[in-house]
């Protein structure tokens, strides 16, 4: 227990990390972890990724919390665009978590693998992001970015930087500079809200294993929110210093073998 428990401090590390280098909330590199580790503690299937999605959203809350925070002291927030994309990811998350409760296994397993190989392919994008100058705000874009963000985030657990970061950079044109930041403060809205949603859906559901709250496992999401609490900022600063091209090119093939092993099964 106490290995498993270490172990999962490490992956929190790794996943603050390179959530905060690449604006993503970790969920990518925690889900497929948790995954494997629950299949092999022989978690029923019919509550197993409910389980690891809410158990995601909540250990990604720290990834989200302290790279968002380190953002906004270095005033690289949008915060009109912030407001947007919360108000109705607050709303849609609540939909999505209901949905995620709600869905055969199969189908949650052949979505997560879409999502991971559609984020591989924006990941390696050569779409242009903002040509300069001055931008000028307009709330629909962030409203309609936000709804399909707090459905995505929820359901399937992650805190929605994979699509928030690519649509404000190439199709919003947001400034590259506050795209990042602006998702990770995104990301603890949705990341709270799905949670809580999670919550409410498995209250007393059969076949959970005991430590959980609704369907969230705290043996899984307390040691992961701990340590991506640690590597949350420092993957930010990171990220401050340089390009990440290359390292977005080796992250879109992990995906894609991800990918390819959740619909090989």
């Amino acid at each position: 227990m106490l290995l498993e428990v270490g172990g999962l401090f490490l992956l929190g590390i790794v996943a603050g990390v390179l959530g905060g280098y690449l604006g993503i909330g970790g969920a990518l590199i925690i889900t497929p972890v948790l995954l494997a580790l629950s299949a092999a503690q022989q978690i029923p299937e019919s509550v197993r990724y409910p389980l690891v999605f809410s158990s995601t959203l909540f250990a990604i809350l720290g990834t989200s919390a302290s790279a968002g925070l380190t953002y906004a002291r270095a005033n690289r927030v949008h915060w009109q665009g912030f407001k947007a994309i919360a108000t109705t990811a607050l709303m849609f998350s609540f939909a999505g978590s209901w949905a995620s409760a709600h869905s055969s296994p199969d189908m949650l397993r052949i979505f997560f693998a879409i999502f991971a190989l559609i984020s591989a392919a924006i990941f390696v994008s050569p779409l242009k992001g903002h040509p300069g100058g001055e931008f000028h705000f307009r709330p629909l874009p962030f409203l309609l970015l936000g709804a399909a963000t707090g459905f995505l985030s929820a359901y399937i657990g992650v805190a929605g930087g994979v699509l928030m970061v690519p649509v404000m950079l190439f199709l919003i044109k947001v400034p590259a500079e506050f795209t990042v930041g602006t998702s990770s403060m995104v990301g603890i809205v949705t990341a709270i809200a799905g949670v809580t949603g999670y919550v409410i859906n498995g209250w007393h559901m059969p076949d959970l294993p005991q430590w959980t709250f609704g369907y969230v496992y705290l043996v899984y999401a307390v040691p992961i929110l701990i340590g991506s609490l640690l590597g949350g900022p420092f993957g930010s600063k990171l990220n401050q210093g340089g390009s990440v091209k290359v390292f977005r090119i080796l992250f879109a093939a992990y995906l894609v073998l991800v990918a390819v092993k959740m619909l090989l099964k």
